[in-house]
């Protein structure tokens, strides 16, 4: 289920979201209890669902990447950073959201003891704003969050080894996003853009 992990480089005139010979890493979320959404306030999660609600009725979203190597990764040569989803039917609204990144390297899997609200998270935080709705079946994906990766790898460079845990915490604030799941078959990607020198 979900999508295969992959790294590409591409080449001057490339068009894989990156610069010119830029090298993209794209992680997919490998479990379903690492993808959820959290009912307002707090409350119950929904781990095992086809599909990812936010801001349907106050939803917020829980997602986490295993298996990150990033130890040999220079932070100063991230150049973008997001998170890209497929939309299901009933998005709605302009989306205005936070992105916050859980302040650390081994972030657990989310359960009912441990859901994305009772995470503690990095103080650099992302606002994520965007009118255009998706479709059904279409891609979209967060505003980047480089600046505050860089940020957070920064924080904990002596730390960073071959198989980190890295989750994200999309708070709602207005309009309604409804993407597919691990467990709809359109599994989130964490999608990581590095200047072409670099080797991953």
């Amino acid at each position: 289920e979900g999508r295969i992990d992959y790294i590409e480089f591409v080449p001057v005139g490339g068009d894989g979201g990156g610069g010119e010979g830029s090298s993209v890493l794209r992680k997919a979320v490998a479990a379903s209890s690492d993808d959820t959404d959290q009912n307002a306030n707090g409350g119950a999660i929904n781990l095992t669902k086809s599909d990812l609600e936010l801001g349907d009725s106050g939803r917020d979203l829980g997602l986490r990447f295993t298996g990150l190597d990033l130890a040999g990764v220079d932070p100063a040569d991230l150049i973008d950073a997001y998170i890209e989803f497929t939309a299901r039917d009933g998005s709605s609204g302009t989306v205005s959201a936070t992105l916050k990144i859980e302040d650390s390297l081994s972030a657990a899997t989310f359960s009912a003891a441990n859901t994305p609200a009772d995470r503690d998270t990095f103080a650099f935080e992302t606002n994520w704003t965007d009118s255009a709705v998706p479709g059904s079946g279409a891609t979209f994906r967060t505003d980047s969050f480089a600046e505050a990766l860089e940020s957070f790898l920064v924080a904990n460079q002596g730390a960073v080894s071959d198989s980190d845990e890295l989750a994200f915490v999309i708070e709602d604030i207005g309009g309604v996003r409804k993407t597919l799941s691990f467990d709809g078959g359109a599994a989130p990607e964490l999608v990581l853009v590095f200047q072409d020198d670099v080797i991953l």
